[in-house]
């Protein structure tokens, strides 16, 4: 990787002067195979290669087919379908995004594939290969990914080979009669004496410990209604109806999640047991969660704007009432 990124950082110093003008013709070499991503640019801003890992792409690339493209997000892999045109400056459209889709522009040079990508919600094709602030432009650097072909031993006619522990290949007559050596065992360490214990510790008395009080009771009313949080890539949403069913929904502002994913949506059944709020999931969009999965909550603090909860793993999270 350090190679690759060194290339990238000598290519973008060539942006302003070649990237900056409209795209080039492609080369005609097929686009077919597995690339590793050198750099994202979302915004205009550089996205790291720990965030693209743990958000977008698990294994840092891309496989291109015939037709698809998938990317293995955290959690599942997804296909999504792509139209080249090789006439003229090189184009490529997203189909399955959101809106209208996703178009962009590629350029081909040897094994480096240059992507740049508008807004999921523009109809405006890119003219350039750049990124800036407020933009909603991705910008794609890969390296064509070879896997080198694994090397088998050339074994000589009536000979055969050896693997040893350090992995040296050695060949003998075939039928030959192989000795392993084994390692002499290890001495047995001499004996210890038991060490002296401590003299035993006198704790000072502690006077008795007052209970605290419960905290108040939830009651099921307070809960009803669409609670949300959102951070700088997605916009939460949760509701609670009352009739025992609930509704939540994952949805992506622009930027390579939202070209690459679509929203996620589920659905279910939720009681309140004391502070815990327990939802059964019977439909998703998202095939981390399996029909009937449970999550839970246990609310720590709850009032007519604000819902804070420690969920099933332990996090403490807080929701903002919507509606």
């Amino acid at each position: 990787m350090r190679h690759l990124f060194a290339a990238f950082w000598m290519v973008a110093g060539l942006v302003p002067a070649v990237w900056g003008q409209v795209a080039a013709a492609p080369s005609t070499t097929s686009l077919e195979g597995t690339w590793e991503i050198i750099s994202l640019i979302d915004n205009g801003q550089l996205v790291d290669a720990q965030t693209i890992r743990a958000k977008f792409d698990t294994d840092n690339r891309l496989v291109i087919g015939k037709n698809t493209i998938s990317v293995d997000h955290p959690g599942n892999t997804r296909q999504i379908a792509y139209v080249i045109d090789t006439a003229g400056p090189g184009t490529v459209d997203l189909a399955g995004a959101e809106s209208v889709g996703t178009k962009g522009i590629y350029t081909l040079n040897g094994d480096l594939l240059t992507l740049c990508f508008g807004a999921p919600t523009s109809s405006q094709r890119p003219a350039s290969f750049t990124s800036g602030v407020g933009g909603q432009r991705l910008l794609f650097v890969l390296h064509r990914v070879t896997p080198p072909a694994p090397k088998q031993p050339s074994v000589p006619p009536g000979q055969e080979a050896i693997i040893g522990s350090d992995g040296k290949v050695t060949t003998v007559p075939t039928g030959s009669t192989i000795l392993v050596l084994q390692p002499p065992a290890a001495t047995a360490p001499a004996a210890v004496p038991a060490p002296t214990p401590p003299a035993p510790v006198v704790m000072p008395t502690t006077p008795p410990i007052t209970p605290m009080a419960a905290p108040p009771a939830i009651r099921r009313e307070q809960l009803l209604g669409t609670w949300g949080h959102q951070d700088n890539e997605q916009i939460d949403t949760v509701t609670f109806n009352p009739d025992g069913s609930f509704s939540a929904s994952v949805t992506w502002k622009p930027g390579f999640l939202r070209t690459f994913r679509q929203p996620e949506k589920r659905s279910g059944t939720w009681t309140l047991n004391d502070r815990t709020i327990v939802m059964r999931i019977t439909a998703s969009t998202d095939p981390k969660h399996e029909n009937n999965q449970v999550q839970s909550w246990r609310v720590d603090r709850l009032n007519e704007y604000e819902l804070l909860y420690f969920d099933q793993e332990g996090k403490s999270r807080i929701e903002w009432k919507v509606r």
